[in-house]
């Protein structure tokens, strides 16, 4: 942690700052993960906090990971950056799915909180649904989208969504035997 503290003081190139700190999350102790979090809450660089609120995403504990999503409603996210925590963890393999389901799970809330004219309602649903390729999880979105139809300015993400995820059950489905068959190709 004394390193990840060394390096949070700036002493090295700032374009760095994000792989630096994402690495931390993502390969820290929940020590490390705790000392980014309290360095989001006590900064007053907005361009500080965009970065450590994205590489808080990065971690690779379930817990850590819902208690991030939970900290949107919490009021220890601005309103404006709630898109940007659910984003960060929606882009974290290992948080994609813990992410859509935040978002089903929440629904009404985020559209209380947002309002059904935000643009970052729109920008939620389309980090949370995009990594979605199987076809398991395609019929759930759907569904989901099918009895939640009260979107406001999200409706257009939801077309725009289950379209992707489409296109992403069909490549999967019609690539995954070659992709597989590379793969172990490549391990002889």
């Amino acid at each position: 942690m004394s390193n990840l503290m060394n390096v949070s003081s700036g002493r090295f190139d700032v374009n760095l700052k994000y792989p630096v700190y994402c690495a931390a999350a993502r390969n820290g102790f929940e020590s490390d993960w705790e000392f980014l979090w309290d360095r989001y809450q006590k900064t007053k660089v907005v361009s500080e906090k965009t970065v450590i609120m994205s590489a808080l995403g990065c971690t690779r504990d379930i817990s850590i990971i819902n208690r991030y999503l939970d900290s949107v409603f919490d009021d220890s996210v601005r309103l404006q950056d709630i898109g940007q925590v659910i984003g960060s963890v929606a882009a974290n393999p290992i948080g994609a799915r813990p992410a859509w389901l935040f978002l089903m799970e929440n629904w009404d809330t985020f559209l209380q909180k947002l309002g059904s004219t935000s643009f970052s309602f729109g920008n939620i649903i389309s980090s949370c649904t995009s990594s979605i390729a199987s076809n398991i999880e395609y019929r759930e979105a759907k569904q989901f989208f099918d009895d939640h139809s009260d979107a406001g300015s999200g409706t257009r993400e939801i077309s725009k969504a289950l379209e992707k995820m489409e296109i992403n059950v069909n490549w999967l489905t019609k690539n995954k035997r070659t992709i597989r068959e590379w793969f172990f190709s490549q391990m002889n």
